[in-house]
């Protein structure tokens, strides 16, 4: 009990420092797809056989500068978040597109190409409260010990660092989508 203790602290701790340096990413042209195929192991060994995990990739992804081990954690924390907002079971959907934004279609993003990250799921969803406060550091709607209210904040912070953004849907019952937008590599 008291390693676990420790290792959940120094795991905080380590979130907390990265939270709020905004720990320098080391990019790499990355193909997405080849990412997600490779990490969808670990993706589904997160979740339950009561939740039907789905992933359909795009063909012909475009390439993105990205930091491949914070879009895995990133992967992770939305896969983690989805299945806790369905204890009873459902669908969990992870999708990969090639977008070509126009003004004001995506938060602040400026028209151009990206590509898009789509992850939806079946399960409580969330209130207008909630979606307002869901990228907050801290804020938590997990009983005490089951969160540290870190996961969105980092992220966001991750996407926005990398030049995109993300884009929350959610209501109350009807489940949850989180995109997250990345600008191509030209």
């Amino acid at each position: 009990t008291m390693r676990r203790a420790v290792e959940r602290g120094a795991t905080m701790t380590q979130q907390l420092l990265a939270f709020a340096r905004q720990q320098p990413l080391a990019p790499r042209l990355c193909n997405v797809n080849h990412l997600i195929t490779g990490f969808e192991p670990v993706m589904r060994g997160a979740i339950p056989s009561s939740v039907k995990f789905e992933v359909k990739l795009a063909d012909d992804l475009w390439p993105v500068m990205v930091d491949e081990a914070r879009l895995e954690a990133a992967l992770l924390n939305l896969v983690v978040n989805a299945r806790d907002a369905m204890p009873e079971g459902g669908r969990l959907t992870l999708a990969t597109s090639n977008v070509n934004l126009g003004p004001n279609e995506a938060g602040t993003l400026q028209p151009a190409r990206y590509i898009r990250i789509c992850i939806s799921d079946t399960g409580v969803g969330m209130s207008a409260e909630t979606r307002r406060k869901a990228f907050e550091p801290f804020y938590s709607t997990k009983d005490v010990g089951r969160g540290t209210g870190l996961g969105l904040s980092q992220v966001h912070g991750f996407v926005v660092q990398s030049g995109g953004e993300v884009v929350l849907h959610s209501r109350e019952g009807e489940g949850t989508t989180v995109e997250m937008y990345f600008p191509i590599s030209a």
